[in-house]
């Protein structure tokens, strides 16, 4: 907090109104931890846990960006930065954080001068998520959520089971017996009623192969009807109801604070060649280079339009080893225009972005199910405009 928020929640305790001095910082250590303790209150499952101060520093700023404050000058680029620690003995349930002073806006020109709001990131198990503590609204609860990463990602149908038929090899050598008896039946036809108790004979050992066949069904193998997935293609309404949950997936994986979690995120969406590729293009979507190359939170994707382009089989290879074998698998392509609602914090405050996107997606059946096999964004805009606040001011 820069010294103007810190003036704010707890009485001056140095000399200088725009500057601190080391000795100053030390000397205010147990007072501001007594006061945070009740300026942000901690609950875990039930029971308020004191916070414990760590890692108590302050900036040196750089006075070039001085002009940047014309109002609260050094006091508002001098900052301090501490942490807050809570010790508990076991993994909790749930966590409540209270925040309980709001100052004004310095900034507003209305009067009474509206109360901020505090813009944060909350990073738990594993996943970031954007936050907000208002005076109306000065409380949030976190709740653990069991299941590790699949109770995060949206669920997708499973592509329908090739049809395996069973066949008894006996039964097969049956069959083959019948039609080598009717090739006889027609020959000895042509020689004459010589042939006809062999005819007989023959066909008395057929039908006792046939009924052995049905009675043992030893040495059975199995075939896969190669047109099976042929009728098990998905309708329109399947197939959207197939992509529209990957494609939500692809941008929760970025709610994931290590870099290796989003991989394996998207890697429940994504088929292996495209993972890498498509990774760079979403990490470069959310980064703000006017932020000085910040990276946004994802905070809604909103799909307007959803046209089901084509369905069919697609052909892919399969390795084995140091083979490759052609196969065919159902799939079918997606053109999909949708937004996405971005949001940085930085400085103590926050920036919204929404852009708008055009994308080509073709999605295929897989071994471990539905995937994304390709990719293409045809058009990207953003579309957000300089919004007002509540209080008239607005960001440019």
């Amino acid at each position: 907090m820069n010294l103007v928020f810190l003036d704010y929640v707890i009485d001056p305790h140095r000399e200088q109104p725009d500057r601190i001095e080391l000795s100053e910082l030390k000397a205010m250590q147990a007072a501001l931890t007594d006061r945070m303790a009740a300026v942000c209150r901690v609950t875990v499952d039930g029971t308020i846990v004191p916070p414990r101060l760590e890692a108590l520093a302050m900036n040196d700023p750089d006075e070039a960006l001085l002009p940047l404050f014309p109002l609260s000058g050094m006091r508002g680029l001098r900052k301090i930065r501490f942490e807050l620690v809570h010790p508990i003995s076991s993994p909790p349930g749930s966590i409540s954080i209270v925040w309980s002073e709001f100052p004004p806006d310095e900034l507003s020109t209305f009067e009474p001068r509206p109360l901020l709001t505090l813009a944060a990131e909350l990073t738990a198990e594993g996943v970031r998520s954007q936050i907000e503590f208002r005076a109306d609204e000065p409380e949030v609860t976190w709740h653990s959520t069991p299941g590790g990463m699949s109770a995060r990602l949206l669920g997708v149908p499973r592509p329908a089971e090739p049809v395996t038929r069973s066949i008894s090899l006996i039964a097969l050598a049956a069959a083959a017996a019948a039609l080598l008896t009717s090739w006889f039946a027609l020959r000895s036809a042509r020689r004459g009623a010589r042939a006809a108790p062999h005819i007989v004979t023959t066909g008395v050992l057929v039908a006792a192969a046939v009924v052995c066949a049905a009675a043992v069904p030893l040495g059975r193998i199995n075939v896969t009807d190669p047109f099976a997935s042929r009728h098990g293609l998905p309708s329109d309404a399947d197939a959207r109801a197939i992509f529209e949950p990957l494609h939500v997936n692809l941008y929760r994986a970025f709610d994931f604070a290590e870099e290796s979690a989003v991989y394996d995120a998207l890697a429940e969406s994504v088929d292996g060649p495209l993972l890498e590729q498509l990774y760079l293009t979403i990490h470069r979507s959310l980064v703000m280079q006017d932020e000085g190359g910040a990276i946004s939170r994802v905070r809604a994707v909103r799909r307007t339009a959803v046209d089901i382009q084509s369905i069919g089989m697609l052909e892919t290879v399969s390795a084995q080893g140091a083979a490759e074998t052609a196969l065919e698998s159902p799939s079918f392509e997606v053109l999909c225009r949708y937004q996405v609602d971005g949001r940085v914090t930085h400085w103590g405050h926050s920036h919204d972005r929404t852009n708008e996107y055009l994308a080509r997606y073709t999605v295929i059946a897989t071994p471990a199910g539905w995937r994304i096999a390709a990719a293409d964004v045809l058009e990207q805009t953003r579309i957000d405009e300089a919004a007002p606040r509540d209080d008239g001011s607005f960001d440019l």
